[in-house]
């Protein structure tokens, strides 16, 4: 029989094992030793349960062994050649507690029974403090003692009901017939319902009638069959609040025949379904608008178009882009951008039937799918009313903002049944409705899907040209128009490799792409170049000109660049003309203005060109900076046959001449035009009377004779 003495040294043994595990040091811990580990009073070890459920021992002090009778090795494969041993009717409270540590991070304190081969039926106390393991599961650290005979076997029930009483789940044991005769504190702040509510009561009080009697018919099975069940749950506690609970029910078999028990443990993880439906919702949604997104309107799409195709009947995808919507954004802020996104969805909601899809893809992008329809007839009208509801002011504070939609139409099975292509086809109609002139619809055709996939393939030629920079500049010449004599040649980028069509096809397409930039950047490094090597060769060439494209225009780094290139190349400003179209000049005429007078204090002249084809203010006009106007190419086609253009082309000049402008015509391809404009007073001429672009190795500049000269005159040219 112990004395006093020899408990409290065993006590202070037990607190001092209890604080070393709650310290949660590894190193402290498992590294002591093997002297230290051979003198404690029990065992040592680390159990490492992994995020999918599995479980070892990843370290056991040698006494270990001995406590649970088991093959050295064994505990560190499985953990189950240890669980094995403990007492089938402990196991339960076993797995709880270890739960609730889990659940709580704090140690643990349990006894228990276990059946060992040599010695039979052990007491055993563990205490054992959770952290979380590196990849994402628990690591307890503990202490293991047989207590057989001690005092704390006879604290044993002591601990199990101070565990029932203050674990953090929830505790129903029931009898043989699943009445109620016990519950914890836990179940009643979980469910509601009081002790005195629930005893004699039958669990099914908490039946939210939302499974079927097939799953309770489930779960009695698999529990009579293997004595336990685990799953999950609604329930309904005593407000009426529907909850969903982790349930794991153990039938717990005593020496009497009528002593079969029945315990639930109950943990209410009702905010772990809704957080994880948030989670669905937002991956699901759009969440400004409360919209379907892409990927949950391709599957409804696809259950539309599989429902079309049973029926024999046609299915429509509608693209819908909000025209100029990112202006919405620059004028008035996202903010206000959102707000009408918004508005937009809601007006749309009113138009799509319930059973067909709406979805915004991005920014001011909607996709429509409509099913079981007839005719194409009914796809147009939705188009029409998807116009006519965004008719409307949308009202935003004391803002009103008109926004139109441009929408593209692709119909199953006329265009196709793979869904895939049905909405790119239906983008491609869009795009070609924004082409037409926006503010309108267009059904998908195959000439527009030709024309889809001839501008892919030139895009990406364009891309890897610019990317090697696969160009060259010809040069055309800018003659004295009475004369002949050279002035100055006009630089015109040109590809080196096929397949990107002439100037007027790919340039448009890179100012789309945003690819103007290196290309304006290659020719302006390369036509600065060139002219300082023809001034230096002393080839009599005032200067050259260079065509400056809208987006080009407004870089602010443009100025900057030429100034650059001129320093290096020690080129006077003066030799440099750059070429600003009109309408260009004419899109942001105070900004334009400003722009043009940083080229002017550099010294570089400037030429507005293709005129007569924009829409000048003459009121602007006079206020540009400019020195040359260039008369576009469709006034100089019909000079000879068409008066009207005679007087346009008079009425320029004498324009010109009164702003003490000078004037170049281009486009000349006869000497009756050339005629024609020199006895209207024009100075300079460019066209392929006088010579087509060629690359700068083509060009010799040799004198002239007598009857080389449209007037007889001596002058420089190029062959």
């Amino acid at each position: 029989m112990p004395t006093p003495e020899d408990s409290a040294a065993g006590q202070r043994r037990t607190d001092a094992i209890g604080a070393l595990i709650a310290s949660k040091s590894k190193v402290d811990t498992f590294s002591l030793p093997a002297k230290f580990a051979r003198c404690l009073p029990g065992a040592l070890y680390q159990l490492h349960r992994t995020s999918n459920g599995g479980s070892r021992f990843t370290f056991v002090s040698e006494r270990f062994i001995n406590l649970f009778e088991i093959l050295p090795g064994s505990a560190g494969r499985d953990a189950a050649a240890v669980f094995d041993r403990i007492h089938p009717d402990d196991r339960a409270m076993v797995e709880a507690t270890l739960e609730a540590s889990v659940r709580t991070m704090q140690p643990c304190h349990f006894d228990y029974r276990v059946i060992l081969p040599i010695r039979g039926t052990r007491m055993h106390s563990t205490v054992a403090t959770p952290e979380p393991a590196e990849d994402g599961g628990i690591m307890w650290y503990g202490h293991v003692s047989d207590v057989t005979g001690t005092d704390q076997t006879r604290d044993h029930n002591k601990y199990a009901d101070i565990l029932f009483a203050h674990s953090s789940i929830g505790i129903i044991v029931t009898d043989a017939d699943n009445t109620i005769i016990d519950v914890n504190p836990a179940f009643e702040l979980i469910t509601g319902y009081a002790w005195e509510e629930v005893i004699g009561q039958n669990p099914r009080i908490l039946s939210s009638g939302r499974q079927p009697a097939s799953f309770y018919r489930d779960m009695w099975r698999t529990l009579n069959e293997t004595g336990a069940w685990v799953g999950e749950i609604n329930n309904r506690r005593k407000n009426g609040e529907i909850y969903v609970e982790r349930l794991q029910i153990k039938v717990i078999h005593g020496d009497g025949n009528n002593s079969k028990r029945h315990v639930a443990f109950v943990s209410d993880i009702t905010r772990e379904h809704q957080a994880e439906a948030t989670m669905r919702r937002l991956c699901s949604i759009d969440p400004l608008t409360g919209l379907a997104n892409r990927h949950v309107a391709l599957e409804q799409l696809s259950l539309l178009l599989d429902q079309a195709q049973r029926h024999e009947a046609l299915m429509a995808v509608l693209v819908v882009n909000l025209d100029h919507f990112k202006t919405v954004n620059d004028q008035h802020g996202h903010q206000i951008g959102d707000e009408v996104l918004i508005s937009v969805a809601d007006r749309f909601r009113s138009i799509v039937r319930d059973f067909d899809v709406l979805a915004r893809l991005s920014g001011g992008e909607f996709l429509i799918g409509i099913g079981g329809i007839s005719e194409l007839e009914e796809a147009a009208t939705t188009a029409d009313r998807l116009i006519q509801t965004l008719a409307e002011p949308i009202h935003v504070g004391e803002l009103q903002i008109i926004v139109t939609p441009s929408i593209g139409i692709s119909v199953s099975p006329s265009d196709g049944t793979d869904l895939t292509m049905l909405v790119k086809y239906a983008e491609e109609a869009m795009y070609a409705a924004k082409a037409d002139g926006r503010h309108r619809y267009r059904f998908f055709s195959s000439a527009m899907h030709h024309r889809a996939l001839s501008h892919a393939r030139l895009s990406e030629r364009l891309r890897k040209a610019v990317l090697h920079r696969s160009f060259e500049l010809h040069y055309q010449e800018q003659v004295n128009i009475n004369t002949g004599q050279l002035i100055s040649f006009e630089a015109l980028i040109r590809p080196t490799v096929a397949g990107l069509g002439s100037p007027g096809e790919f340039i448009p397409l890179a100012e789309e792409l945003n690819l103007i930039q290196p290309l304006g950047r290659f020719t302006i490094e390369h036509a600065i170049r060139q002219m300082a090597s023809w001034t230096k060769s002393g080839a009599g060439v005032e200067r050259i000109a260079i065509n400056v494209s809208p987006r080009q225009f407004v870089d602010p780094q443009l100025v900057d660049t030429m100034s650059a290139l001129l320093d290096e190349t020690g080129l006077p400003p003066t030799a440099i003309e750059i070429e600003v179209t009109e309408t260009t000049a004419m899109h942001d005429a105070e900004e334009a203005i400003k722009l043009l007078r940083r080229f002017k204090d550099l010294g570089v002249l400037i030429a507005i060109d293709d005129f007569g084809t924009g829409y000048s203010s003459l009121a602007y006009l006079r206020r540009f900076p400019i020195d040359r106007i260039k008369i576009d190419r469709a006034f100089v086609n019909h000079l000879e046959t068409q008066s009207d253009d005679v007087e346009i082309v008079k009425a320029i000049i004498s324009l010109a001449q009164a702003m003490k402008l000078s004037v170049l015509a281009e486009g000349i391809e006869t000497e009756g035009q050339r005629t024609i404009l020199a006895g209207l007073g024009c100075e300079l001429a460019q066209g392929y009377l006088f010579g087509k672009p060629k690359p700068a190795n083509q060009i010799a500049f040799l004198p002239l004779t007598s009857n080389s000269s449209p007037n007889g005159g001596m002058s420089w040219t190029s062959h």
